[in-house]
């Protein structure tokens, strides 16, 4: 029998031949504690990276090593420890609760052993809704109400996505792709992780007959998930199928073979146009005709991220991050005017209340990914009751309209609500923040004696760089300042090893860094904080300005930056229209194809951003300007410029040739002399399209040669000839970057 048995085991190829004494270390090492430890993922690390932060500020705090007291596993010391945060920083029970899972988990990375269950009960008890520490911080236990999005509220996110500019985007490819990236979280309910990590393998693109006689083939996309959650690590893979519909911004087959079309995925060469895609037959015979991908694109993620390349911010082969995608999530529910910001959670939970009335629970758990029914009932039920109560205790017919316009996330919806930070904001925050007083006037002395001491920021930079030729030691320095407080960076002189280190200009530069990161906060924390105001004060404005007979200020106040580009405006007509036939026709199949021509083209342009600013501040930067300080006073008796206007800061081929005047010239008729302010690559950037000339010229030439530098020839390797981006010189190849520079200069009149 043994021998049977071993004759069916299937031999590996190419097997690995290893001495027994491999095997050996093998088990002495995982005897001595080198025992594998589990996987976790990049959200899992994350949150366990900002509870290594607080412990170690609390050890420091308290005066202990971090690794000792970790390991101990006395409940006090973990009480005590929850005990400083809550009086340091505003949080809820379950934060507290999700802290000590991380703290655990701290715990088994540093021991290789689990919490002792004595520790485990008793800081259970103390975190529980009656626990000590619940009472003593008087932490919030009443679960926030986690809002469940309507169709109705889908639709109109997806509208203010392409009809508004404050949802703005790095490329649009990223508009295109994130619109496909919501409806497949709609129609699946699929988590983030899982989404973010689909690959062009996972996808697969067909054409199946329509049950309709003499109807056209349908396009079918189906949507393999395999990384999908599993406690033991191993996944389940599902399969979803989608297929076309008659509203274009809720078709994602749509949206896939735009998408497909930009990535140039098809295998088969002649296939470059949608009219083509959608002239193909099923062949006669057969029930299915598959659309192939390209091999060297079965690897590519679908979702991908946005990185900057020496011709431009374009589309690169890193996956879409979790970040980035609450942040278009965020930005959505702003364009949206909703009361609440919607989360990466909020489709699938959407998506699993529209399931649960119309499958099975076993059904429901599949297209989920849950391991049974609680799972749905304590983190995905709606906490609103989908019932008339009222109508049934009465027994009359339910009132299902009011029920479904009472759910609704867009009942909240307000133009006037304010949605980004005002610069007008700034003169309060000014005199009710000390520390942003404190710090400004601390980085404005600071620039006054770098300047009064060397005559210049970048000269007082220079000096203390030669002064600081050990790197390690000028590291440790820096390191040094930022440990110290606000007051400290005035008129402290730190003492010690960094001392020569630690100069003015080091100072000045860890203090604008201090003041930047507190404007960002204090940025976030008063449109919130306006926000709030609003919620609380508008409905009371409502209410009496309608007793006293006063006109509504809704369409007055109205904050919704609309649609200012025709060509978004134009291809949201497209897809926002209702006016079409539910069978395909030929009007049906010519509106698909112009609506997916528009597509692919509107993925390979970047939309001029609203960022030109009237009045620009001077930069600290090797230029033969006036160096000045920023609070008005002038130095060694020169007049301040602190303040220019940007249009006084052109050079002289600017001040003889304006934009203007370049305003006719088409792509095909670009001149070769171009002056020495304007950057080849932006000019012939496509995606720049109409406003290429405005992107290209910059105000200075030293602003251009940073420019250059940091934008475009950092990507340029020693070993790689480069290009020139003129279209009459395309077939003129350059050895190496000072030959390309040369040529610039002599045939195109550019100074980099």
């Amino acid at each position: 029998m043994g021998r049977k048995r071993r004759d069916l085991m299937k031999s590996k190829p190419n097997a690995a031949v290893r001495p027994a004494e491999y095997y050996a270390e093998r088990q002495q090492a995982y005897a001595n504690g080198g025992r594998p430890k589990r996987p976790y993922g990049q959200g899992t690390l994350r949150s366990t990276k900002i509870m290594e932060r607080a412990w170690s500020e609390y050890c420091q705090f308290r005066g202990w090593d971090t690794v000792t007291q970790l390991a101990t596993g006395v409940p006090g010391i973990y009480i005590s420890f929850f005990d400083w945060y809550c009086d340091q920083y505003a949080v809820s029970r379950v934060t507290i609760r999700n802290y000590w899972q991380s703290l655990c988990r701290m715990y088994r990375l540093q021991t290789d052993s689990g919490m002792p269950k004595a520790t485990l009960h008793e800081i259970g008890e103390a975190i529980s809704a009656k626990g000590s520490l619940t009472k003593d911080h008087q932490l919030s236990v009443m679960p926030k109400e986690k809002p469940v999005i309507s169709v109705d509220d889908f639709w109109d996110m997806l509208s203010c996505l392409w009809q508004t500019d404050d949802c703005p985007f790095i490329i649009e490819r990223m508009r295109v792709q994130f619109h496909l990236y919501e409806l497949i979280a709609a129609y699946t309910g699929s988590r983030p992780g899982a989404l973010l990590s689909l690959h062009y393998k996972d996808c697969k693109l067909s054409l199946l007959p329509d049950l309709e006689p003499h109807g056209r083939p349908i396009f079918v996309l189906e949507i393999t998930f395999r990384h999908t959650k599993n406690d033991k690590g191993a996944s389940s893979p599902n399969t979803f199928l989608f297929h076309s519909n008659p509203h274009l911004a809720l078709c994602p087959v749509t949206f896939f073979i735009a998408t497909a079309f930009a990535d140039g995925a098809f295998a088969a060469p002649d296939l470059k146009t949608p009219a083509q895609i959608y002239s193909l037959e099923i062949e006669e015979g057969l029930q299915q005709m598959f659309i192939p991908w390209k091999e060297s694109i079965n690897d590519t993620a679908v979702f991908r991220a946005a990185g900057y390349s020496c011709s431009g911010w374009q589309l690169s082969t890193n996956p879409l991050s979790h970040r980035i995608l609450c942040r278009f999530k965020g930005n959505a529910s702003k364009a949206a005017r909703w009361e609440e910001s919607l989360t990466t959670y909020s489709l699938r939970r959407a998506t699993a209340n529209a399931v649960s009335n119309l499958t099975t629970t076993a059904l429901r758990n599949q297209i989920m990914g849950h391991e049974n029914a609680r799972t749905y009932e304590k983190y995905y039920a709606n906490l609103r009751i989908q019932c008339d109560v009222q109508n049934a205790f009465l027994g009359i017919p339910s009132n299902d309209r009011l029920l479904a316009v009472a759910s609704r996330v867009g009942r909240s919806t307000d133009p006037r609500r304010p949605v980004a930070f005002e610069e007008g904001w700034w003169e309060e925050i000014f005199q009710e923040s000390s520390s942003l007083r404190d710090l400004n006037d601390a980085k404005v002395a600071l620039r006054a004696s770098c300047i009064s001491l060397f005559g210049s920021m970048w000269q007082a930079a220079d000096a203390e760089h030669q002064g600081s030729p050990n790197e390690d030691l000028q590291k440790a320095g820096q390191a040094a300042i930022r440990a110290l407080t606000d007051d400290a960076l005035v008129g402290h002189d730190p003492p010690g090893t960094y001392a020569p280190y630690q100069g003015l200009h080091a100072r000045y530069e860890d203090t604008r860094r201090r003041l930047k990161n507190l404007r960002h906060c204090l940025r976030r924390e008063w449109t919130e904080k306006k926000q709030r105001d609003f919620n609380k004060s508008t409905p009371i404005d409502d209410i009496q300005r309608q007793l006293n007979g006063l006109p509504s200020t809704v369409s007055l106040e109205s904050n919704v930056s609309m649609c200012t580009t025709s060509r978004r405006s134009n291809l949201a007509t497209q897809l926002f229209c209702k006016d079409f036939n539910v069978v395909e026709t030929s009007l049906d199949v010519a509106r698909r194809v112009r609506a997916l021509t528009d597509l692919i083209a509107y993925c390979g342009i970047q939309e001029p951003r609203s960022t030109a600013r009237k009045v620009v501040k001077t930069n600290n930067s090797r230029c033969k300007t006036k160096e000045l300080i920023s609070d008005g006073s002038s130095v060694n008796g020169k007049e301040d410029h602190s303040q220019i206007d940007i249009n006084d800061t052109k050079g002289d081929w600017q001040a003889t040739h304006s934009l203007e005047n370049h305003a006719h010239l088409s792509e095909s008729s670009t001149p070769m002399i171009l002056g020495p302010t304007t950057c080849l690559h932006c000019l012939f950037n496509p995606s720049y399209v109409s406003y290429r000339w405005e992107k290209s010229r910059l105000c200075r030439k030293d602003a251009l040669q940073r420019h250059a530098k940091s934008k475009h020839f950092a990507f340029i390797t020693d070993d790689e000839p480069v290009l020139c981006p003129h279209e009459l010189c395309v077939d003129q190849r350059f050895d190496d970057l000072d030959h390309f520079k040369n040529h610039a200069l002599a045939v195109h009149r550019i100074a980099y």
